[in-house]
């Protein structure tokens, strides 16, 4: 739930007696945006979750990492340390389909890079699904395929 946002529901937002809406948007000016995203769902047989992810860092459970890693439920590679996307090879690939996931999501950093089809190829070949996305979204959707039981694979690069 959004900061503020019971509050808003809370109150009385009918129709005031002179026929004009009654809508108040005090609680809106409590609202505050932030560079860094917490997260907190996780199911309880989690060995690893992303807790939250800002510029340069992940923290996974209650540490804190400002390199690329490699991350399933019950793996964690603090030392993958990846060429940039630009130099990767299908090949690039092979520490994260050895994991054997279902589902092999990318992180690029803090844009998202299209990798092409030889990609998609070589991850299809071994039967993975290949999803490639920014690393805030990557980080979000493995804590959801997580808690999903979903065998997912994370290569989040840290920028």
């Amino acid at each position: 739930m959004i900061q503020g946002e019971s509050e808003i529901a809370s109150e009385n937002h009918g129709i005031g007696t002179a026929g004009r809406a009654n809508f108040s948007v005090k609680p809106l000016a409590r609202l505050v945006m932030v560079a860094r995203m917490e997260i907190q769902h996780e199911s309880p047989d989690t060995r690893y979750a992303i807790r939250g992810y800002g510029p340069g860092e992940i923290r996974i459970n209650e540490k804190t990492f400002t390199s690329s890693v490699i991350l399933t439920l019950n793996h964690l590679d603090a030392n993958w340390n990846p060429p940039p996307v630009r130099d990767w090879t299908p090949a690039t690939l092979d520490p994260l389909l050895a994991l054997d996931p279902e589902i092999l999501l990318l992180g690029t950093g803090a844009t998202l890079h299209m990798l092409g089809a030889p990609f998609l190829a070589h991850a299809l070949r071994q039967g993975v699904g290949l999803e490639v996305m920014d690393t805030p979204a990557a980080c979000r959707t493995f804590n959801i395929l997580v808690s999903e039981g979903r065998r997912v694979a994370a290569g989040l690069i840290v920028e």
